[in-house]
Formats: C-alpha cells, sequence, structure tokens
C-alpha cells in the first residue's frame, strides 16, 4: 500500500463517517480518479477476482434505487468478485475499497458503504455483474450534504455507529491472552487505534487481533457460531476494512511490514478464525 494522503491516516479515521446525504452535483473527474487508484490488480492482496465500476446516474437510463437510504448521490462505486472464491474477493473488497474511502474522506468527499440496501436488479446491470460473479458492495460517493436527515439519525442510532469497543475488548497480547490497552501496544497503538474506528457492517466490530513483538493476527470472531462462516459473510468484508486501516496506520507510525496468510499458531478462541497476519519487518545490521 503506497497512497499519498494529505492528512494523517490516525487523521482520517476519525474525520471518516458514512455519509448517506449529497449534495446534487457531479463529482470532479480527477478526484474520482484518484479515488479509485487503490481499485486494480496491483493491490489485489488476496488474489480474488474483483472488479470496480463508477456508475453515473446521469449516464445510465436504470433508475438506481437504494430505499430511501441515499439522498442526492449522483455517482456510485460497483465492487463485484468472482463467485470463485467468495471468501477472498469479500477480503480483498473491503481491503481495497477502504483505501478508496480514506482517499475521498482526504480530498473533502464523503462515501457510505451499502451492503444490502439497494436494488440489487438494478445495480447487477448496471454494473454489468455477469453470471459467475456477485455484486457484494454499492458505495455512494459524492460531496457531502447539510444536515443529516431523520432517517440518517435512525439509522446511525440502530447501528450505534458513535460508539466503538474499547481497546481491551478487540487487542490481546498473543502469548497470554491478557488484553491490550492503548498505552500497553507501544508501537503498535497508533495502527490499532486506526482498526477500532474502522467502518463495519452495523458497527459489530467483529475483528479480534493477537499481538506478539513481531507479528499482528487477523481474526474474525464468530462468536457463538461452531464452524467458519460462509464464505459470502459480510464480516470478511469487514475484516479487508480492518487489515486497510492497520497497514496504513503502521506506514504513519514508520512500522514496516508484510501480511502473511500463514497462521501464527497463536493460542486462540475456538471461535476465532484467522484471516492473516502482518510481520513486522527485521532490521538488518
Amino acid at each position: 500500500m503506497q497512497l499519498d494522503f494529505q492528512h494523517d491516516v490516525s487523521e482520517l479515521a476519525v474525520m471518516r463517517r458514512s455519509v448517506r446525504t449529497f449534495q446534487p452535483r457531479d463529482v470532479d473527474a480527477q478526484a474520482l480518479d484518484a479515488c479509485m487508484v487503490p481499485l486494480t490488480s496491483e493491490t489485489a492482496l488476496f488474489g480474488a477476482e474483483t472488479r470496480y465500476t463508477a456508475v453515473h446516474v446521469k449516464q445510465t437510463p436504470i433508475k438506481l434505487g437504494t430505499y430511501g437510504m441515499v439522498h442526492g448521490a449522483k455517482t456510485f462505486l460497483t465492487a463485484v468478485t468472482s463467485k470463485k472464491d467468495l471468501r477472498a474477493g469479500f477480503l480483498q473488497i473491503g481491503y481495497q475499497m477502504e483505501q478508496a474511502v480514506l482517499l475521498a474522506t482526504d480530498c473533502g468527499l464523503g462515501a457510505c458503504w451499502l451492503g444490502g440496501t439497494f436494488d440489487k436488479t438494478a445495480f447487477w446491470q448496471a454494473s454489468g455483474t455477469g453470471d459467475g460473479e456477485q455484486l457484494v458492495i454499492v458505495l455512494p460517493i459524492g460531496y457531502p450534504g447539510g444536515k443529516m436527515r431523520l432517517l440518517e439519525h435512525i439509522v446511525r442510532g440502530a447501528a450505534g455507529s458513535a460508539n466503538r469497543k474499547p481497546f481491551e475488548k478487540l487487542f490481546f497480547n498473543a502469548e497470554n491472552g491478557t488484553p491490550l490497552s492503548e498505552q500497553a501496544a507501544g508501537a503498535f497503538s497508533v495502527p490499532l487505534s486506526c482498526v477500532r474506528l474502522a467502518p463495519s457492517a452495523v458497527n459489530k466490530q467483529p475483528w479480534r487481533l493477537l499481538l506478539s513483538q513481531t507479528s499482528v493476527a487477523f481474526y474474525l470472531d464468530r462468536g457463538k457460531e461452531q464452524a467458519n462462516a460462509a464464505e459470502s459473510d459480510i464480516r470478511y468484508v469487514d475484516l479487508g476494512i480492518a487489515m486497510c486501516h492497520f497497514e496504513a496506520g503502521a506506514l504513519q507510525a514508520g512500522l514496516s511490514g508484510s501480511w502473511d496468510f500463514q497462521n501464527p499458531g497463536f493460542s486462540a478462541p475456538a471461535s476465532y478464525e484467522f484471516i492473516a497476519a502482518w510481520k513486522l519487518s527485521q532490521n538488518k545490521s
């Protein structure tokens, strides 16, 4: 990940919010192109066959409905993945599209993740989704409007969007499983703070991280579920988003590392499904 932000990622994580009401004007073409830079095969961390399309309302004859959830948006980004490996596709979409969201926030645009509250038939057609593909996410993007509508207040209140789980509920010492405070996180405090503020479906924050001195393992907490989540579980998108926030925060903090998909073997609860590990690069003497 090499993105050129004007603001620190830790600032962007605070600034970012789900925008559902937009000014009725077109998004600047250069700004939109800049936001879509990460949506290429070069950033395809999970090797999935994903593709992204900018759908402009005035350029399509299809009525693009969002059941009243979004008002005034003139442009939508759609995320489609091959059905060959839905788990990898969902993770990759979260990882790549959140980079676009952070870039949008950085240049004064707003966006909102939609995983289901949109007219699937209309957006399926507008995005050109094929028989072997699945439309996963629709992301309205544009200039934030004025006051939030009553529906927005209701949605944000129901999801608890202003609330985040405390550090100690999300991040743990890999050696003994004890909860980590922000102070105890040391050099990892910035990327972990960025993860804590990452968006997720109905603000569930399903990620759990186990930290050693050289590695950070990401898990999906399935809760009371016994088996792995379904391949098309929207929580995989959430985990991809969390990974994006962590990596961007690590770069801000001057930490160098890379992703590894081999389970480090930490002692984790049975409800944790391993996703990936970020390994700190060792300085060569």
